[in-house]
């Protein structure tokens, strides 16, 4: 959540558990737009914007590090043995991402380094 502020972090977890929640309950977008004071097409984004929350929760790593993971083009596992030769070696080979900052680097490193971490 770059760019956000701090202090709105709370509002924006009530209202992201308040759309699953509506969501979950069957309201349609309209219904959850109205409840929201937004349009129905915002509520869908805020929805899958939502769900793209928790999954990242879940496998404990960004949707875009995940991304630039896949399209690195030697996957997890690759990742993982390069990074037990050389850590400046799995730098190279993101780095070759042009999406890759300092940011994504250092997440996927601490995320690759972790025991539970497989190719998911």
């Amino acid at each position: 959540m770059s760019g956000v502020n701090a202090k709105r972090l709370p509002e924006i977890e009530a209202r992201r558990v308040r759309i699953m929640a509506l969501r979950a309950e069957g309201l349609t977008w309209a219904a959850i737009g109205h409840e929201l004071g937004v349009s129905p097409d915002r509520a869908r984004v805020l929805h899958v914007r939502a769900l793209e929350v928790e999954a990242e929760r879940a496998a404990g790593i960004s949707a875009r590090a995940r991304q630039i993971i896949d399209e690195c083009g030697v996957g997890v596992e690759g990742l993982r043995a390069r990074l037990a030769r050389s850590q400046a070696e799995v730098e190279r080979v993101l780095r070759r991402r042009a999406m890759c900052g300092a940011r994504e680097l250092a997440e996927i490193l601490a995320w690759l380094g972790r025991e539970d971490v497989s190719a998911q």
